[in-house]
């Protein structure tokens, strides 16, 4: 019995696949499609040239606070991933298996 709802809810599933997908290319104008990627700035720059009225002092702290988060888990990114002895090991290792 469970079998068979099984099959019955894979059928469903791959008839739902079978519809139209949305075609992107009509939602999007052509100057949309064909425009530069926008320059990555810092948010200081944005916020010096938006007036303060149309940045409310909770969403600054919260780009803040965000600002903090993201620079503080690109600093862990840095870090090394394996200890020196560790890769010592590992070099030696593959010296090893290949002479």
């Amino acid at each position: 019995m469970a079998m068979r709802h099984v099959i019955i809810l894979a059928t469903a599933g791959l008839l739902a696949g079978c519809g139209p997908f949305p075609m992107l290319e009509d939602a999007v104008s052509d100057d949309a499609w064909n425009a530069p990627y926008p320059d990555l700035v810092p948010v200081e720059v944005l916020r010096a040239a938006t007036p303060d009225t149309i940045i409310q002092e909770d969403t600054a702290k919260n780009l803040d606070a965000r600002a903090k988060r993201l620079k503080s888990r690109a600093s862990g990114l840095k870090k090394d991933v394996i200890s020196p002895a560790e890769e010592a090991r590992l070099q030696n290792e593959v010296e090893n298996t290949e002479g």
